[in-house]
């Protein structure tokens, strides 16, 4: 039993690390490391102020949307990218607008966005014949769906978000945490969380090909709550929130390609065993 478990364990960290080495030697691989890596900081960026804003129910809804633009654009024989880019801006827009009304709480104007948008796309999706291998990667996410045009838009657009959520971290923090004193401050509190909204919305439109409809919401939310097991600060938060977001996706890429299973469940399956592991850190050497 030991000679065989000294020649097996070894021959199959061999395959084990030959699958890693042939990985990085795929275009698509490398695509996919480029996108994960630069969503990763923005999904963990935003993620900060999402936790801080007590609306873990924004992903969901702004990936029900996404799926609804899916279901749009394959029912019209659309570009996909571009028709759920376009109606998960439109949404952010009129989820802020209902927000912004006070009529209805902020939760709820999420919930019922979300489960209408998802009842439609169910709908129009079921009018549909055929399999679907792009409806799968999209709601499950496959690092073999990103193309070049993948990488020059995300090279293109998360930067532009992550340039603008820098300089409106100030106010955006003023409305996260006091919304009637930044109104007193002379903050413009329906443009702020207009904008809000809006960046989270680009980068789950951008990000749903790796991540997937589904899990996505989670991409934003573990992140944070990782960083918030350790940091004292803001600053501290961000750095170990993008950090853990990753390390994960790189994880994630990487297991997903030797095991052959979907991206998105692999970096989410990281980041809830990297959420594990430092409230057990904590839990041991930090009381």
């Amino acid at each position: 039993m030991s000679n065989f478990l000294a020649t097996t364990l070894p021959h199959t960290s061999m395959n084990t690390l030959n699958l890693i080495a042939e990985a990085f030697s795929y275009p698509f691989f490398v695509r996919a490391l480029y996108v994960g890596g630069i969503i990763s900081v923005a999904g963990a960026m935003l993620g900060i102020y999402v936790v801080l804003r007590r609306e873990s129910l924004m992903g969901h809804t702004i990936a029900d949307i996404s799926f609804l633009g899916i279901a749009i654009g394959l029912a019209l024989g659309m570009n996909l990218d571009l028709i759920t880019t376009l109606v998960a801006a439109l949404a952010a827009i009129a989820i802020a607008i209902l927000q912004n009304t006070g009529r209805f709480s902020s939760d709820s104007v999420l919930a019922f966005t979300a489960e209408v948008s998802l009842a439609v796309a169910i709908f129009i999706i079921s009018r549909l014949h055929g399999y679907r291998v792009d409806l799968l990667q999209y709601l499950f996410g496959d690092i073999l769906g990103i193309s070049s045009s993948d990488v020059v838009v995300s090279l293109a657009l998360i930067p532009a978000i992550l340039i603008i959520l820098f300089f409106a971290r100030k106010k955006l923090l003023q409305v996260t945490f006091n919304q009637e004193l930044a109104i007193s401050a002379g903050t413009n509190v329906p443009l702020y969380n207009t904008l809000f909204t809006m960046l989270v919305a680009l980068t789950i439109a951008v990000g749903i090909k790796i991540i997937g409809i589904i899990l996505i919401a989670a991409f934003l939310i573990i992140p944070a709550n990782i960083a918030k097991v350790f940091a004292r600060s803001f600053r501290e938060t961000a750095i170990l929130a993008v950090l853990s977001a990753i390390l994960a996706t790189t994880m994630g890429l990487i297991v997903s390609y030797v095991l052959d299973i979907p991206s998105g469940a692999m970096i989410v399956m990281s980041l809830g065993g990297m959420l594990l592991l430092a409230m057990g850190i904590k839990g041991l050497f930090c009381r």
